[in-house]
């Protein structure tokens, strides 16, 4: 039996279809796999975005064998099988995903050259760097390493970095994990920075309809970068941390990964 990325699968007989029109061309397929696997399937078959190494990645989705330019484009499921009694949702043995291939433009502008395409442009990364004075009044705060008051105002300029990642389509609007990233820091490496340095900044959703019309949402993750942890502010001619934290850590991972 096929297996894909750890998946096992059938391809069902008539699968493999081509149909042409003054629109286009769109391939079908249809596939059976295990109850358990198919959200797993479907989200390999459409495409994703993971953080390897640090840094978001953008993984296509599954071409058409034969037409590197066809890109799954939707996928449904039809379950097989005697509905599982005495469960919590509904369970089924195994289940068809029937699936569709069509020429994919995943940036909603054309590209000023053909060689502008979307395994180039579909995950946008823009880097911008500055400096700030940063200025922190302490009221409320005491350093960490003594335990006392921050009684002072105290300020110093620093490098940032902005990191901008704009991805034209993604399947569904992830509301719950940018709210759980928005105004906090990163809690693992991300990027070349450690811990606590990177601040996630309003990110934004747009929702857009294709050519095809099938619904998605155009996502802008914004992230700005330190030379030393939003939590720390420069006191007495060095960096010191201070409690209680201004800014509560997120795992930025799940912005990226289905």
């Amino acid at each position: 039996m096929p297996i894909l990325q750890g998946i096992a699968y059938e391809e069902l007989p008539g699968s493999g279809t081509l149909e042409y029109s003054p629109q286009g061309i769109v391939g079908r397929r249809q596939f059976k796999v295990a109850w358990t696997d198919r959200l797993e399937f479907c989200r390999i078959m459409l495409g994703y975005t993971s953080v390897t190494g640090h840094i978001p990645r953008r993984v296509l989705a599954q071409q058409y064998p034969g037409f590197d330019f066809l890109y799954c484009t939707n996928a449904k499921e039809v379950p097989l099988g005697t509905l599982s009694q005495g469960t919590e949702m509904a369970e089924y043995p195994e289940v068809e995903i029937h699936t569709e291939y069509r020429p994919w433009n995943y940036e909603w502008s054309p590209g000023e050259t053909d060689d502008e395409d979307e395994v180039v442009t579909y995950l946008e990364e823009t880097h911008e760097f500055g400096a700030e004075f940063v200025n922190t009044n302490g009221d409320g705060y005491t350093f960490v390493d003594t335990g006392d008051p921050v009684t002072d105002w105290v300020g110093r300029i620093v490098g940032t970095e902005e990191i901008i990642l704009h991805s034209p389509w993604e399947p569904e609007y992830k509301a719950a994990e940018i709210r759980a990233c928005n105004a906090h820091v990163n809690n693992a490496p991300f990027y070349q920075y450690p811990a606590q340095h990177v601040l996630c900044l309003a990110p934004s959703a747009r929702r857009v309809i294709t050519s095809v019309g099938d619904p998605g949402w155009a996502t802008t993750y914004r992230f700005k970068a330190r030379e030393e942890s939003w939590n720390y502010i420069f006191s007495r001619g060095v960096w010191r941390e201070i409690t209680p934290h201004p800014y509560a850590m997120a795992n930025f991972a799940v912005l990226f990964d289905a």
